[in-house]
């Protein structure tokens, strides 16, 4: 499993948090079997997650040069299932021109295909990553914690705060976590991490961010990053 920093480290205890569910990240976090990528500190939309683990399907590694214009149009058509080059137009407010232009750099991608003038996403990227998992780490301010780890669901399968052992104990069954599902992970003086509470699993709901995790990924396969 592969971790990519998009920020200059600070050392601290929550850095401190932070490489230790790293390193335990396989038996906390395994995506199902799947190879398995961690960006530390990516900004997606207006968060960024202290960590955002990614289990991904074959086929990621088969995508380069995709922009960021790509991003809603899978996005749109992941909601929508099929979708002319007319109705996408219409929906994101773009030239027809140029949504045919990205539509077909989709499909010659692999990533979309093509039937009697309708456009349709590849079955394999409906679910390009299986599981997402991310992980806020904090060594106070755990309602903070907690406010930023659910904002996290919105694109991830399964969300964390990650706490000091002896914080994890006392605020585990704080009935915040049911409202929201977050779960915590508690790590010991010593660098040991235990699941203290399960995070309660959905889908992801803003498909924009999810893909843009997915492109960046395919972007790091292909030794085209933009980390430190």
């Amino acid at each position: 499993m592969s971790v990519t920093f998009y920020t200059n480290r600070r050392e601290g205890p929550e850095a401190e948090i932070e490489d230790a569910v790293l390193e335990s990240r396989d038996a906390v976090c395994a995506p199902h079997g799947f190879p398995c990528w961690v960006a530390a500190s990516l900004r997606l939309g207006a968060g960024m997650p202290d960590l955002s683990i990614a289990g991904f399907r074959s086929e990621l590694r088969q995508i380069k040069g995709q922009s960021y214009w790509s991003v809603p149009v899978i996005s749109y058509l992941r909601v929508v299932r099929r979708a002319t080059p007319a109705k996408l137009a219409r929906r994101l407010a773009w030239d027809l021109d140029f949504a045919e232009e990205v539509l077909n750099d989709l499909t010659e991608a692999g990533i979309a295909t093509f039937d009697s003038g309708v456009f349709a996403l590849q079955e394999a990227w409906r679910d390009i990553l299986p599981e997402v998992v991310t992980v806020e780490a904090k060594v106070s301010h755990w309602r903070r914690a907690v406010e930023q780890a659910t904002r996290n669901r919105i694109f991830s399968h399964r969300s964390f705060v990650a706490l000091p052992d002896a914080v994890a104990r006392r605020v585990h069954r704080d009935e915040l976590f049911l409202r929201t599902g977050v779960g915590v992970l508690a790590v010991t003086d010593d660098g040991q991490v235990r699941i203290q509470r399960r995070a309660r699993s959905s889908r992801p709901r803003v498909w924009d961010y999810y893909y843009e995790l997915a492109l960046e990924l395919a972007s790091v396969i292909q030794g085209d990053r933009r980390a430190v």
